[in-house]
């Protein structure tokens, strides 16, 4: 670099520093004279009611009533479309069935393989299948007398067998006795 090129990218370098600290003077200057708003309190309903540690540190989530009907859902993959770690595809307009050639739910990733082998349905605890095939069809579980939801998202030998995940439709109950 000869020595005129030298004087310009210094001048150059000057300019900008000198630029810089103006810029950060006017900024100071700008914020001394910032108000604090009053806090603001934002309510609604969650997305999921919660994630429950059990007793074997097994992990379960559960979609409440009141959670499926803010989703508007009509059948069990359009409940569980918000459930963090719960994918759903539409595939079949025609029936959905878990498996890679129709509609489903995939929890964590699983649930691509042979139908009904990754992923257990069940109804209060009582697992549900089409009798036909030997695995789930998601158009037969019925979502419009469930209570909850439970997502279990990890093997949980203890509850249901050798599966990767399964999906638990509570139904509703009567509470109290009617006179």
């Amino acid at each position: 670099m000869h020595g005129k090129s030298r004087v310009a990218v210094g001048a150059i370098f000057l300019a900008l520093w000198l630029f810089s600290g103006e810029l950060n003077a006017g900024a100071e200057e700008t914020f001394t004279g910032a108000q604090e708003l009053e806090g603001i309190v934002v309510t609604s309903t969650p997305i999921i009611e919660g994630n429950v540690v059990d007793s074997f540190g097994s992990t379960r989530t559960i979609v409440t009533e009141e959670q499926i009907r803010n989703l508007n859902a009509q059948d069990l993959a359009t409940a569980l479309r918000r459930t963090p770690g719960v994918t759903i595809s539409r595939y079949n307009p025609i029936g959905s069935h878990g498996g890679a050639q129709g509609g489903g739910i995939f929890i964590r990733g699983m649930g691509s393989s042979r139908p009904g082998s990754e992923i257990k349905t069940f109804i209060d605890g009582v697992p549900m299948y089409m009798g036909l095939w030997n695995h789930p069809l998601l158009d037969l579980l019925s979502i419009d007398t469930a209570a909850a939801i439970e997502v279990f998202k990890s093997p949980q030998p203890q509850r249901f067998g050798n599966a990767f995940g399964a999906v638990n439709i509570l139904p509703k109950r009567k509470n109290r006795r009617r006179l």
